[in-house]
């Protein structure tokens, strides 16, 4: 897997990152603290770091998907812990939980001056397909509409079969400071049949946009910036059974890591706000998953 990224300037490299569509805004919440960060810069170890980490997570979809009669996340799981999860979002619920990815010896995986954030997160949509879960996560040009306020822009740039080019502006205000963020991402859909399909979605480009909306706007270089979001994958699993459709969402991000001083305030404060806007970003999804499937009708 590799990233392109700019020449780097001595021990440090211009990223370019992977987006997160459409739940990138998540990890603007770094942001969210009581005072703009100092600037940083992506670091070639932390990179590297990065990318192992996410090699490994994506041969265990990988194995996921090939075990015979398996193909979601939740299918790896215990069977008692797996009824626990489908009793719980037949009901209405979303699960959301973080994981970690580890190496072959078990040890956990990190970034020096990176603050990895994997999460996973499934809910069920009654009566509907895959079809029409594919047709509103492809339909990119009204991310701004679905998704407002924290998607401001969304278009697609270069569609070609299962394949699309995307670019969305992402914004993220508090009472004290206000995010703004440029991604392109290169997404592909993949159909393992009528009734399974999965996406893999990476950004070409993340750049933090300076005085957004405003005369003198301009972008900082890819890895440059605040550091609220650095790298970013994302990944959705499809699968439909007889009474509606099963839907995974799973993403891997990269951002600077907190001041050490003030890590036993931020992290919490990131992990609930990521909490709260994944699970109101699925909600939405659902509903409007069922608006489509009742179109249909």
């Amino acid at each position: 897997m590799s990233r392109p990224f700019c020449a780097p300037p001595a021990s440090s490299v211009h990223f370019v990152g992977r987006a997160l569509l459409p739940a990138s805004f998540c990890l603007i919440f770094l942001g969210s603290t009581a005072s703009r960060l100092t600037a940083a810069e992506l670091r070639s170890q932390t990179l590297v770091a990065f990318e192992r980490y996410v090699r490994l997570t994506e041969a265990r979809m990988k194995r996921d998907r090939d075990q015979p009669g398996k193909f979601l996340y939740i299918d790896s799981l215990a069977r008692s812990t797996r009824n626990q999860i489908m009793t719980e979002i037949q009901r209405g619920d979303v699960y959301l939980t973080e994981l970690q990815t580890r190496d072959a010896a078990g040890h956990r995986l990190g970034a020096p001056d990176g603050w990895i954030h994997h999460w996973f997160a499934v809910m069920y949509v009654r009566g509907a397909t895959v079809r029409e879960a594919v047709n509103v996560i492809q339909d990119y040009d009204q991310y701004a509409k679905f998704y407002k306020p924290e998607i401001v822009r969304s278009r697609v740039l270069r569609h070609a079969d299962n394949n699309f080019l995307v670019y969305v502006r992402l914004q993220k205000k508090t009472p004290w400071l206000t995010v703004s963020l440029d991604m392109d991402s290169d997404v592909h859909y993949y159909f393992a049949g009528p009734r399974r399909a999965y996406t893999v979605s990476h950004s070409t480009r993340i750049m933090q946009v300076e005085d957004a909306g405003l005369p003198d706007e301009h972008t900082d270089l890819p890895g440059q910036g605040g550091g609220y979001i650095w790298a970013m994958d994302s990944y959705w699993r499809l699968e439909q059974d007889r009474g509606g459709l099963i839907v995974e969402w799973e993403s891997v991000a990269l951002s600077r890591n907190p001041p050490f001083a003030l890590r036993w305030l931020i992290r919490p404060f990131v992990r609930g706000a990521i909490r709260s806007t994944v699970r109101a970003m699925l909600i939405r999804t659902r509903e409007l998953i069922q608006a489509r499937n009742r179109r249909g009708r």
